[in-house]
């Protein structure tokens, strides 16, 4: 269903009266962690508690087919180096992405009025709103100053298409009998809480909140060196300029892991991967 909603998607959204900001430049400088044994209970919290599992088989997602960003809202030549810049994330982690003409997957919108664009979404795309069985998506209702969210679908053990229900396969303690994976994703960002930003510090934080599903609010206070932070730190606070160390190993680690497993295991794996990356810096 989702699938014939992406075209209406683009152009009915280029429309909407979305806001045009320019993201001025800021010097700043990354949190630090010190200590192998320090890092690595902050790798591990990191990871368990920002990481949101599929709930049907408690597994973490990932897009498994190419990513196409479509950006709108900052005006198109900024949109288009959002889009550039999300894409060259996706190259640099080991995230397929599509050609010049792919349609469009990984969408980001800035709005004046986040909640009335999600609104506007759930009454005219209905399909962006539930995943591939139809099931509707949970999507938050809150202040905070971006809202995000996947379409999601389902492979058998063989990465064959199927559903949550009919799956040939039998699940097992260690093995689950499918896994989840990324459709689409969508992020609205409300227009003022990029003001001081660069549009590679938006394309940044918007990489990591669709290339895996994350929860942002369950790292305040920020404890580790991470971009996710950016949108709602006070003015004047140090903030990443790019995407940290972290969240670059932790994307590879995510990409890299073993197909069907179930989230401890996946966890574990990219914490075992962001170590070995750190170590290297």
């Amino acid at each position: 269903m989702w699938k014939s909603c992406v075209g209406i998607f683009a152009l009915s959204l280029s429309r909407l009266a979305l806001a045009q900001q320019p993201l001025p430049p800021a010097d700043q400088e990354e949190i630090v962690v010190h200590g192998t044994r320090e890092r690595d209970q902050a790798l591990r919290q990191f990871i368990k508690s920002v990481t949101v599992a599929e709930p049907n088989f408690g597994q973490l997602g990932r897009f498994e087919s190419p990513a196409c960003p479509y950006v709108l809202g900052l005006g198109q030549s900024q949109d288009q180096m959002v889009a550039a810049r999300i894409r060259q994330v996706a190259d640099t982690v080991g995230i397929e992405t599509g050609d010049e003409h792919c349609n469009p997957n990984v969408f980001v919108i800035v709005a004046d009025d986040k909640r009335g664009t999600i609104r506007w979404i759930k009454r005219h795309l209905a399909g962006l709103v539930v995943d591939a069985n139809g099931r509707p998506i949970v999507i938050p209702n809150d202040d905070s100053p971006a809202t995000g969210w996947h379409v999601r679908g389902m492979k058998d053990d063989f990465g064959r298409e199927s559903d949550f229900f009919v799956i040939a396969s039998i699940a097992t303690r260690i093995r689950p009998m499918a896994r989840p994976h990324f459709l689409a994703s969508i992020l609205v960002v409300e227009a003022r809480s990029l003001t001081g930003l660069t549009t590679t510090e938006l394309a940044d934080y918007a990489a990591m909140r669709a290339f895996a599903q994350l929860d942002p609010e369950k790292l305040k206070p920020p404890t580790v060196p991470t971009i996710l932070n950016i949108l709602d730190a006070p003015m004047g606070t140090a903030i990443p300029l790019t995407l940290t160390d972290w969240d670059l190993a932790f994307l590879h680690g995510l990409y890299a892991s073993a197909l069907n497993q179930y989230a401890v295991t996946q966890q574990l794996e990219i914490q075992r991967s962001m170590r070995k990356e750190l170590d290297k810096k």
